[in-house]
């Protein structure tokens, strides 16, 4: 039985390096790249890194064309379909090896790459793609395929890294960790293409009058990934019901949380599509139809959040793929409700459009409307402080100070551009030089401290990483000699973008603050917060932000001998006369004398009047 199943094993092995050879070279070829990139310099090489991703973005090309080809008679018309492959294969090396692995334009476009070529796999070798059965029970297939070959390769590559540490740890053999690399190297390139063409069945491209509906599939579907996006769902739907009850606008994390949510619930849905039409799932009809319905008020959400943030600060790269990706997502949508002879191969078919237009179409991609939207906005400030020469389409020194939030985020606009779109949006005064005058590269946090000297001079600069005056450093005790409660913003860190910079605000100031030392530029007394700086003194009250977000001032309990740590879901925010206040971490300890709390350090941003 032994020789059998490992005559069977080489059997299906064979089928298919032989029915798909090109996709198990490039698997191959995989393997021996990370191989040869770990035995040299890598870094060095600067071929290398493109490279490996063209050849792992060859596997998923050429397995659609090889299965194509096998409902293809016409020779010519194969070896047209081949040589087209390689010819975008080396455009795609080229284009990576142009944008620079480590920017984020050249991290998209490789995601870009990978998913549009994998949603070609999703429909195009389909013989009657049309077809909703046959369209499915394809991808039944593939998505069989992928878990499967996930789990072989991952109790391969356990079970072989346990055979090498018991040879070493047996033997009393000294070698390095080559093997283990090496061994993960192959599990990364050559087992798993191998694994996964081999297990792929022959006439597959043509599955018109299959009627194979895995029990194990629906279970999976209905039973695990819908209760998730049930859970997601409601936590979705209280969070938009607070936002109505408080009136207050949504987190821009927010978007991807939905956006994540519906892909998975899109995709339940098309796992059990055929499902709901047996008669014992009928269940499943109206559950498909509600699903697409209640996105509706989510989308709604996510429209907000979205236009909120690009209307305030305009599109980037991350906003424009996000706004893009829930234009998909509304189309979708009204496609599964109103369109009656609908069909399923839509769904990839539309996102790869979508992926090719926002990425790789000139003019309309992310990097093109990022960089037009930036530039306009820090010419528009520009403009609006009398720092912009129009006849001459350049910038110029202000005769008034700028207002420190006005000069942050001019700063902030400058450097974005900078790291995204490698030119500052002031050119030809404030340019960016790669190289010095020997033509020696220029270190990249050299380039960014010239751009920062360059922008001092018109007195831009970033006020939230430097503060007004340099305060005593804090000393705390080590411990407390009464009960104390710390509430923590946790997860959540003040950032410019998180500001409104609109109030005539004037001063923006970056404090820690506690009651210990009276000389000190921030302090806490009585629980005000008084601020003495260069620029004038303030005093606020923060008793009405206690009273309304900590129940342990309202409600001291002076029982409690631990100290608690309480982690509201963001930032303490106050507004008044004086100015907005965004907290980020407080501490408050009781005092037995006035049976309260008193707050004994503070953390985190002043926008002042």
């Amino acid at each position: 039985m032994s020789k059998l199943s490992a005559n069977r094993l080489l059997v299906v092995w064979k089928n298919g390096l032989t029915r798909f050879p090109i996709t198990n070279i490039f698997g191959i070829l995989a393997t021996l790249l990370l191989i040869f990139g770990n035995e040299f310099d890598w870094q060095k090489i600067s071929y290398w890194g493109p490279s490996v991703f063209t050849v792992y973005l060859g596997i998923p090309l050429f397995f659609a064309i090889e299965l194509k080809g096998e409902s293809i008679k016409d020779s010519l018309k194969k070896y047209i379909f081949l040589i087209s492959g390689l010819l975008l294969l080396g455009i795609i090396f080229f284009d990576i090896n142009g944008d620079g692995l480590e920017s984020l334009q050249g991290g998209i476009r490789i995601a870009g790459y990978a998913l549009i070529l994998h949603l070609l796999v999703s429909f195009w070798p389909v013989h009657n793609s049309k077809n909703d059965n046959a369209f499915w029970q394809f991808n039944r297939v593939l998505f069989i395929r992928v878990f499967t070959t996930g789990l072989y390769t991952a109790v391969l590559q356990a079970g072989l890294a346990g055979a090498l540490v018991a040879i070493k740890t047996l033997f009393d053999l000294d070698f390095d960790e080559k093997p283990f690399i090496y061994l993960f190297f192959t599990m990364a390139g050559l087992i798993p293409t191998m694994i996964f063409t081999s297990g792929i069945p022959q006439g597959i491209q043509n599955m018109d009058d299959e009627e194979e509906y895995p029990k194990g599939l629906r279970i999976f579907a209905q039973y695990i990934l819908l209760p998730i996006v049930a859970i997601y769902m409601l936590i979705l739907y209280l969070y938009g019901m607070k936002i109505v009850v408080m009136w207050e606008l949504p987190k821009g994390w927010v978007s991807n949380l939905i956006m994540a949510f519906s892909v998975v619930g899109i995709l339940a849905i098309l796992l059990l599509h055929p499902y709901g039409k047996q008669e014992d799932n009928k269940i499943l009809k109206p559950i498909t139809k509600w699903f697409y319905r209640l996105i509706i008020p989510l989308l709604i959400l996510l429209y907000t959040a979205a236009f909120y943030r690009i209307g305030e600060y305009g599109f980037t790269v991350l906003r424009y793929l996000l706004l893009s990706l829930a234009i998909w997502l509304s189309f979708i949508i009204s496609y599964m409700l109103f369109v009656r002879n609908k069909q399923l191969r839509m769904v990839p078919f539309s996102l790869m459009l979508v992926v090719i237009i926002v990425i790789f179409t000139p003019f309309v991609n992310a990097w093109s409307v990022s960089e037009a939207s930036q530039k306009k906005r820090l010419i528009s400030m520009l403009k609006e402080n009398k720092m912009w020469n129009s006849g001459k389409q350049e910038i110029i020194k202000s005769n008034q100070a700028l207002p420190d939030s006005v000069a942050t985020e001019m700063h902030n606009i400058v450097m974005y551009l900078f790291e995204n779109h490698q030119i500052t949006g002031l050119e030809p005064i404030i340019a960016i030089n790669t190289n010095d005058s020997l033509g020696n590269r220029i270190e990249r946090y050299s380039v960014r401290n010239d751009i920062d000297n360059d922008l001092e001079k018109f007195g831009i600069r970033d006020y939230y990483n430097f503060a007004y005056a340099v305060e005593d450093k804090i000393i705390e005790s080590s411990k407390a000699k009464y009960p104390t409660v710390s509430y923590n913003a946790q997860g959540y860190k003040i950032e410019n973008e998180m500001i409104s910079l609109s109030g005539g605000y004037k001063h923006y100031v970056q404090f820690l603050a506690n009651d210990y030392n009276e000389n000190a530029a921030y302090k806490l007394k009585n629980n005000h917060l008084i601020i003495q700086t260069v620029n004038g003194n303030w005093d606020l009250n923060l008793v009405p932000m206690l009273l309304k977000n900590c129940s342990e001032w309202k409600y001291p309990k002076k029982s409690n001998q631990t100290t608690s740590y309480k982690y509201p879901n963001h930032f303490l925010q106050q507004t008044d006369s004086s100015g907005t206040l965004l907290i980020e971490n407080l501490r408050m300890e009781y005092n037995d004398e006035l049976k309260s709390y008193e707050l004994k350090y503070l953390e985190g941003v002043a926008l002042l009047r």
